[in-house]
């Protein structure tokens, strides 16, 4: 495996994600709470996978990303404004991803997206999420085949995720 840096810790340490304010987990309930729970793949029906925090634009409040799908082909990745007392839905999502885990951007604006698409693991995208004027965007920074799992990039900071 190949690690990118030996300098940032293996989990994301961002302080408003860490020390979670009560009035932030209350507005991320409302939201997830109305979403269908995801009950596998058995019946291929969509619904909330998981959902995270982080500040992705680095304002201090953290922003809710929700996985949300039917199947680990066909998920998109979401993200919510903490703006007014309430999480609001930016425009724009990440669509098509498998497997993904998120990944704190410490050098700006964003977090960065891994992906696995192919269960075998052979191949691995890398993309920044940002997240600017209330618009999510995101950018393909790699993408690459591999010949064996030891190739694979460990990334820094990994972002806890939540299951509903």
């Amino acid at each position: 495996m190949q690690r990118l840096s030996k300098t940032l810790p293996k989990n994301a340490n961002e302080k408003c994600a860490r020390k979670l304010n009560s009035k932030y987990r209350k507005a991320a309930k409302k939201v997830t709470g109305k979403m269908r729970k995801w009950r596998g793949m058995e019946n291929y029906i969509p619904g909330i996978q998981w959902y995270a925090f982080s500040d992705i634009n680095k304002n201090g409040k953290p922003e809710l990303i929700v996985k949300y799908g039917g199947v680990e082909t066909d998920c998109s990745i979401w993200v919510y404004e903490y703006k007014g007392g309430k999480y609001k839905k930016a425009k724009g999502a990440i669509y098509d991803t498998w497997h993904p885990t998120l990944h704190n951007y410490t050098s700006g604006n964003g977090l960065v997206l891994q992906e696995r698409p192919i269960s075998e693991y052979d191949c691995e995208i890398v993309t920044l999420v940002t997240l600017s004027k209330g618009r999510i965007k995101g950018k393909t920074v790699r993408e690459r085949y591999l010949s064996s799992g030891k190739q694979r990039t460990t990334m820094p900071c990994k972002i806890k995720t939540y299951t509903p």
